[in-house]
């Protein structure tokens, strides 16, 4: 590389281009170096012209990957679920089972001890009420969600 090559490298309009390429642009950056004062290189009068015309484009936050993103591409992610409701499962059939007492917090802890008493008072599923709670406390999705996603 040329001694001029390595000069742009330090400019800070070369290195927002860049930054802007690579998707970690923000338009805020670009009006903090437009006010700065330094000299803006010849080479990036086309880019902050597509700038004004709208044609460029800034990030404007991190993008958020939902839950169904997350699951549908991690086996890890379904593994950690089908664990989760077996764990419940197996805490909602135990009688002696402290909710309380353990790593759940206490708005969790509660639902489930309430959750056990209904399973041991009805005979209902503590499967399905597993499924159910870690679907929707846990994870914000509804419970045929998460049998689509621990069945894979």
């Amino acid at each position: 590389m040329n001694k001029a090559g390595l000069r742009e490298l330090a400019n800070p309009w070369f290195q927002f281009i860049w930054e802007h390429r690579m998707g970690r642009a923000q338009r805020q950056d670009f009006l903090d170096l437009l006010r700065s004062g330094e000299p803006i290189p010849k080479e990036c009068n086309d880019f902050i012209a597509d700038v004004f015309e709208g044609k460029k484009k800034f990030k404007t936050g991190v993008k958020k990957v939902g839950i169904h993103d997350q699951v549908s591409r991690s086996p890890m992610q379904r593994y950690l679920m089908r664990h989760m409701v077996s764990r419940v499962q197996a805490e909602l059939e135990d009688e002696n089972f402290d909710f309380h007492s353990s790593d759940y917090d206490e708005d969790h802890a509660e639902c489930l001890a309430s959750e056990a008493r209904y399973v041991r008072n009805t005979g209902a599923s503590a499967r399905e009420s597993a499924k159910a709670f870690v679907a929707k406390e846990l994870y914000g999705i509804s419970v045929r969600s998460l049998e689509k996603y621990i069945k894979q």
